[in-house]
């Protein structure tokens, strides 16, 4: 099955007009003004579909802007494997 596959058939109502807005509370929020694109990108990354799966907070954003580049760049779906030797070959340094 290809993305594009995968993806239409687990998103089927593309128009968001329609979707229903769930509001959730008693979940992370960011507390500084540069925080917005990591506090969403580990909504995604932690997130089932009803509620956040591991925990976080502003005091872990540090930590995760450490670690992201190196998760991007590692990742098996990251099909420049041209990064991935360079980082490794640095670690040999």
């Amino acid at each position: 099955m290809s993305s594009s596959d995968l993806l239409e058939s687990r998103w089927s109502n593309y128009d968001i007009l329609k979707w229903n807005i769930v509001v959730k509370k008693n979940i992370p929020r960011q507390h500084d003004g540069c925080s917005c694109g990591i506090f969403i990108i580990k909504y995604m990354q932690y997130w089932n579909g009803s509620e956040i799966t591991s925990p976080f907070a502003q005091k872990d954003m540090e930590t995760f802007r450490k670690k992201m580049p190196a998760e991007l760049i590692m990742t098996p779906l990251n099909v420049l494997t041209s990064n991935r030797e360079r980082v490794l070959a640095m670690q040999n340094v």
